[in-house]
């Protein structure tokens, strides 16, 4: 029913003069009330006489009130809902190493599960094959990509049409995460395209690698990747002194930020960063988990999901994690 019928008869019950409303549409859950308002408690008001003018008053005030919940709630209904941000995580099948390692489909599995309880967060995995991407638009509705493949920076330059469309994802602020051999290549001529998106890369014949369990720890507790995070003693392969992006002007200065470092042979050495690039848009990278396992450990998990959202420009919930110690 519509309110203005409603009220054009309340106003020749009351005496008072109908003035033109705006029809609005009164939901069915909420027409006993607003009838009960406009008549029951009108008819009570008026058959005192003596209080007439009183009873009018407040009957025009509950009756406009009701107009005000109703349009506050029309007005609601017609708010276009928040768009969920899209996060695509690229995989790959087995590259040749033993079972348990490199297991790109199971390692973004498990990256899907934990970002799962994230409001306004849509995961989609999809395989990054020799052939990929089928169409030139593969990331236009994306607002992240994760990394997790073979020999990565060596398949961002393969393709001409690839490396064209990540540059125009990061162009328009796209965030990039990308995870151990996601970062590597074993000629050094991919890294440069590489480092200019993702701020760092494991390549070149004189890159650094190392199994070894050791401890690893943040550079800084108080970034929002690393908030939460403290040492940790943990078996992996650890990528180190990584090629950086930098500023050909200077490029004694690190743009990158230090986020994680491991202790290898008595040396902490820079694991995982983060780089707020000149477009706007963010990147993280981690160069272990190596081992499929360490995906179970609390620390790594904290890591990559904080990571990740940094990326994406989302802030944890409240009740994300207990921090861990």
């Amino acid at each position: 029913m519509k309110l203005k019928g409603l009220l054009d008869c309340f106003f020749v019950r009351t005496g008072f003069q109908s003035k033109p409303i705006a029809a609005i549409d009164i939901p069915g859950d909420l027409f006993p009330a607003a009838n009960s308002i406009l008549f029951t408690t009108s008819a009570a008001g008026l058959s005192t006489m003596l209080c007439g003018t009183i009873s009018r008053f407040v009957l025009l005030t509950a009756a406009f009130a009701l107009i005000g919940q109703l349009d506050a709630q029309n007005t609601l209904a017609q708010e276009p809902a928040k768009r969920s941000k899209q996060l695509l995580l690229l995989a790959q099948g087995p590259d040749g190493h033993p079972v348990g390692t490199h297991e790109y489909v199971l390692g973004q599995k498990r990256l899907a599960e934990l970002l799962k309880p994230i409001d306004g967060l849509e995961i989609k995995i999809e395989m990054a094959e020799a052939a990929w991407p089928e169409k030139s638009d593969a990331l236009d509705g994306a607002d992240g990509v994760v990394l997790f493949l073979s020999e990565g920076a060596k398949w961002l330059s393969a393709e001409p049409r690839r490396l064209e469309i990540f540059h125009k994802f990061a162009a328009r602020g796209g965030g990039l995460t990308v995870i151990h051999w996601g970062m590597g290549t074993r000629k050094a001529e991919p890294i440069p395209p590489f480092v200019a998106l993702f701020g760092a890369c494991h390549g070149g014949e004189d890159r650094k690698y190392k199994f070894v369990k050791t401890s690893i720890r943040p550079v800084s507790e108080t970034h929002p990747i690393t908030q939460g995070l403290g040492e940790l003693q943990i078996y992996d392969e650890f990528y180190y002194r990584l090629k950086e992006v930098r500023d050909e002007a200077n490029k004694d200065q690190q743009l990158i930020t230090p986020l994680i470092e491991a202790k290898i042979d008595d040396k902490w050495e820079l694991i995982g960063w983060c780089w707020e690039r000149p477009d706007e848009g963010r990147s993280f990278g981690f160069s272990a988990l190596h081992v499929h396992t360490n995906w179970d450990e609390p620390a790594y998990q904290r890591l990559m999901t904080q990571g990740v959202l940094w990326t994406l420009k989302m802030t944890p919930p409240s009740n994300w994690m207990e921090p861990m110690k």
